[in-house]
């Protein structure tokens, strides 16, 4: 709300008064209170030199206090300021004390207003794209570094939703949220079911015998029929099926495969296959992650050859011009970026191990900044990211506050809204 922000952020005339015509100077605005009751508590004003200390209630007109029953409410006795934008009644509190008004719109300059405005009308994907470039580089980045944390907030969030799913085990955490990032999107869901369905202690008892980590994780993931006729499919059904009833596995069934508009590099039995070679690479778990040093250390534990098949294979039984299916370093800046950095940064924040944090962190730093459609957009506003942490950061600016007009919350937005 454009009257919160105002307050918040205390652009305000140097000579405020209330309704009654009482000089108010503020001392304190409060903090923005994000549970029941007043707006903002806390707050510290002075009415003709006479310093008051209490609660801000905010409210379009004044007889929105009258609406929403405040006079009834003993959270509201200690409001000492009601800041409205339109004045249209007096409002009193419970114990019947009148309390004093404040009406912003004859008293706010009129270009906040503007600004404001022409930010919510306009059109623009990035509604600041025309005015973004006076803003100072240290408030953009700023405001980067902001969105970058909280984008990474909420990949941790996953990580912990996962680690439920496991039963806190951040091992098998680690394993299905990697076979995730393999899924590319639209087959992340299927990917996660067929990791979740499939124990990593399993796995590890065939490491060094790839036929039966690509069985396992082919049968599982529900990608084998006994109606494929070459026989590398036929070789992996035989083995799944022996291994299935050995381990009593069922095939995940909860998500479904999806090939519309995929590139034939990321078709699920590519990926599928990239995944059983990293894994049979004696993958562990957190320690195999803990032991990577460098980005180039993450690049050489998945850019392993695949099994030959694939070469000129995207699907089974079906021939395609040969190409060298190994996964590009396209694919596994992703998996650091949605799996690796997430994982060490939970694991070092709820360990307290500011050390692992900043592995995480150094990482990313050192991963090329993603060239999509939504950072191509940022360029040619003169917003260059210098890497991943910056392309993160962008794509989150982009989808969490230019998408949904949320520029009063926005560093930048703000700074554009009070410029004269």
């Amino acid at each position: 709300m454009l009257i919160s922000f105002i307050w918040r952020q205390r652009l305000l005339p140097t000579s405020l008064f209330t309704v009654d015509n009482k000089k108010v100077d503020v001392l304190s605005p409060g903090t923005l209170n994000s549970d029941q009751g007043p707006d903002f508590i806390g707050s510290e004003l002075y009415f003709d030199n006479t310093l008051w200390s209490g609660n801000v209630e905010i409210h379009v007109k004044s007889s929105d206090w009258l609406v929403h029953c405040h006079q009834l409410d003993r959270n509201y006795d200690n409001v000492i300021c009601h800041v409205v934008w339109n004045y249209d009644a007096d409002v009193y509190s419970f114990l019947g004390d009148k309390i004093p008004t404040i009406e912003l719109s004859s008293q706010i300059p009129s270009h906040l207003l503007s600004n404001y405005e022409y930010l919510m009308q306009n059109q623009s994907s990035i509604p600041c794209a025309n005015l973004i470039g006076d803003v100072p580089r240290h408030i953009v980045f700023n405001m980067l570094e902001t969105c970058f944390f909280e984008s990474l907030g909420t990949k941790m969030k996953y990580v912990d939703t996962m680690c439920r799913k496991t039963c806190s085990n951040l091992d098998d955490a680690s394993y299905c949220l990697i076979s995730r990032s393999f899924g590319v999107k639209v087959n992340n869901d299927p990917f996660e079911a067929t990791a979740l369905s499939l124990p990593l202690n399993i796995l590890m008892r065939y490491y060094g015998s790839p036929t039966t980590v690509e069985s396992l994780l082919f049968g599982q993931a529900n990608l084998l029929s006994d109606k494929y006729s070459d026989d590398y499919p036929r070789l992996l059904l035989s083995e799944y099926s022996f291994y299935a009833k050995k381990h009593n596995l069922t095939p995940q069934m909860s998500a479904s495969w999806k090939l519309l508009r995929l590139h034939p590099a990321n078709f699920p039995c590519v990926r599928m296959a990239q995944l059983a070679v990293f894994l049979n690479n004696d993958f562990k778990g957190l320690d195999s992650l803990l032991s990577l040093s460098s980005v180039r250390d993450v690049y050489s534990s998945f850019m392993v050859g695949i099994n030959d098949y694939w070469s000129n294979h995207v699907i089974f039984d079906k021939t395609t011009v040969p190409k060298n299916r190994t996964i590009g370093c396209f694919s596994v800046d992703i998996i650091i970026i949605n799996a690796i950095v997430p994982i060490l940064y939970y694991y070092g924040k709820t360990h307290h191990l500011s050390l692992i944090c900043d592995k995480a962190l150094d990482l990313i730093e050192n991963v090329s900044a993603e060239n999509n459609k939504m950072v191509r957009l940022w360029k040619s506003l003169g917003i260059t990211p210098l890497n991943a942490v910056h392309s993160q950061a962008l794509i989150w600016l982009k989808r969490e506050y230019c998408d949904k007009r949320r520029c009063l919350q926005c560093k930048i937005g703000s700074k554009i809204i009070s410029s004269s």
